[in-house]
């Protein structure tokens, strides 16, 4: 996890369940154990909402798309374009990793020419790589020799700071 998500362990109330006030909200890759909750149930559940900082983490193992009684909160357009797809509703935008990105500014060279999610979409990217020659520097975002390795907030600011273009989440 990111450190800056990192806090003191919440104290679980079970005298709050049950609550349609309250809202459970789990992770993309939880989605059975937040079915098995709410289908074990017997009355007034609390609200659920499935937050999508990767779809990818999912493996698509969600299924219920047509289900009015959970929330879908997408961390980007790319979650949003595939719970969309999938028929989801109430999907709930929530905000972006850096929240406030670099303005353009000319105190940093920018000799990167295309920086790139090393993830999502990287088989769209692969092709353009190919397709430019080796005229264009492309540069993961990400540490590691592969470019998986996960960057601080700094980090990613000042690698967007030396490039031209970013390509991410590229879907067909």
């Amino acid at each position: 996890a990111y450190r800056s998500y990192k806090s003191p362990t919440v104290n679980y109330n079970p005298l709050q369940e049950g609550d349609p006030t309250h809202m459970m909200i789990w992770p993309e890759c939880w989605t059975n154990e937040m079915l098995d909750y709410l289908n074990r149930q017997s009355s007034n559940p609390n609200q659920c909402a499935i937050w999508w900082l990767s779809v990818n983490n999912n493996t698509n193992r969600f299924k219920e798309w047509d289900r009015k009684d959970i929330f879908h909160m997408s961390q980007s357009e790319y979650a949003t374009r595939h719970l969309r797809k999938n028929g989801a509703t109430h999907i709930l935008r929530m905000t972006e990793y850096i929240s406030n990105p670099p303005e353009p500014d000319d105190s940093t060279e920018r000799k990167i020419d295309v920086l790139f999610n090393p993830v999502k979409g990287i088989h769209y990217t692969d092709e353009i790589r190919k397709r430019s020659g080796t005229t264009i520097l492309f540069q993961p975002i990400g540490g590691g020799k592969d470019g998986r390795m996960r960057l601080s907030p700094q980090e990613v600011r000042s690698l967007l700071k030396k490039g031209k273009i970013y390509i991410g989440e590229i879907t067909a």
